[in-house]
């Protein structure tokens, strides 16, 4: 709905035009003055024939403008494509090139580390451009990793697009310092990793609907809602939806089955997500494959960086038990 209030908003004078220019039309032919008197029943039919197909005719007119304005958008995004693409070409032969020896020290295997989340950003600031594009409103991306701790299995924002890594780095750290998000809290999320289950993504145009939807990211904005999103949900409404996202798509990304290996049970890392603070902006379709495009092209890349923050994560505990201080 939001998306369709903007286009009504956006074309809204060349759709008084073309409703003038039919009003017109049928004023010309005396049918509105026609429709005003007592009329035979077969001068009744023609007329309501005329009217339904002038107000028909509109509609597609309408609705052919809409669909190739969205197909203009698609061949738009070409450019942004291409940009995601060499930069995960340069984020391949940089881990390849620059790939610290095994004796290196924490602080250079953090440099390797930091440089390489950089280009990452960048790949998400172009996929983010790609669906500002598409949907005409405000959307963000990111990558979720997991995480273990005693046990239990929980997820982070590992990176954020560019525009929304800085307003919510101190909330994402505080999440993870606090163990906020337990995988299977986030029902929708707990299905990707899900060996039992077959759903790849996640999508939905308007989260506020989805019965299924809970998400410990509710608290993390709202710390006043302490027992999930259904127990809420009959008070929110679309002014004060205490998410800043109402539609969403999550791919996960993840190696399946090859025929250029071994029989092998499905490898994920995390999902890419992809979300937008409108309603109805999404088309499940096209969308998603555009989402899983860069999900699967980055599997390779991130799979190496999450190896190496494994070795630093190793050298961090062997320190401590050493009595060795971590470098700030």
């Amino acid at each position: 709905m939001d998306a369709f209030l903007f286009h009504v908003r956006r074309f809204a004078g060349w759709i008084l035009g073309v409703v003038g220019g039919v009003l017109s039309f049928l004023s010309s032919w005396d049918l509105v003055e026609d429709a005003k008197f007592d009329q035979t029943t077969l001068s009744i039919m023609a007329n309501t024939f005329i009217y339904i197909t002038v107000i028909l005719l509109l509609i597609f007119v309408i609705t052919l403008y809409y669909n190739s304005s969205r197909k203009e958008k698609y061949a738009n995004i070409t450019t942004s494509i291409h940009n995601i693409n060499h930069h995960i070409r340069d984020l391949n032969n940089y881990l390849i090139e620059n790939r610290p020896s095994d004796d290196a020290s924490i602080q250079e295997y953090n440099s390797y580390l930091s440089q390489s989340k950089t280009y990452i950003s960048h790949i998400l600031d172009f996929s983010a451009d790609i669906f500002r594009s598409l949907t005409s409103t405000n959307c963000r991306t990111s990558i979720k990793l997991t995480y273990e701790n005693n046990g239990e299995l929980y997820f982070y924002t590992y990176a954020r697009d560019s525009a929304s890594a800085g307003r919510y780095r101190d909330r994402d750290r505080k999440r993870v310092r606090d163990n906020h998000d337990p995988l299977n809290k986030n029902k929708r999320f707990a299905q990707l990793f899900s060996s039992d289950e077959s759903h790849w993504h996640y999508f939905s145009n308007n989260l506020s609907k989805d019965s299924e939807f809970q998400t410990t990211s509710m608290t993390a904005y709202k710390p006043e809602l302490t027992t999930g999103l259904n127990s809420h949900r009959k008070r929110f409404s679309m002014f004060n939806w205490p998410l800043p996202y109402r539609s969403t798509i999550s791919c996960v990304i993840r190696q399946g089955s090859c025929n250029l290996m071994e029989e092998r049970d499905s490898e994920v890392l995390g999902f890419l997500t992809v979300d937008s603070e409108s309603r109805g902006v999404f088309i499940e379709k096209w969308d998603t494959q555009i989402v899983f495009a860069v999900a699967d092209a980055i599997f390779t890349p991130l799979k190496q960086v999450i190896k190496i923050q494994a070795i630093v994560n190793s050298m961090q505990n062997q320190d401590k038990k050493n009595g060795i201080p971590s470098p700030t």
